[in-house]
């Protein structure tokens, strides 16, 4: 048994600002200046997020703001 707090890394917290943030809607761009990532390959693979769900709510997004 690891308790959690023991688990808890400074590379954890940053895989987790990354990906918190994405889902609130930060650019891509923005935070991949921030964490170093090169490519939208290697940002998307470091961070918990299926990149085809945020380009889903992208276009449901547009798609509800323009009455379709």
């Amino acid at each position: 048994y690891i308790e959690v707090w023991k688990k808890a890394t400074s590379h954890s917290a940053r895989r987790s600002f990354a990906s918190n943030f994405l889902e609130l809607g930060v650019p891509v761009g923005i935070l991949r200046a921030i964490t170093g990532h090169s490519t939208e390959k290697a940002f998307f693979a470091y961070v918990d997020i299926d990149p085809m769900d945020r380009y889903l709510d992208t276009f449901f997004d547009i798609v509800e703001a323009n009455g379709m």
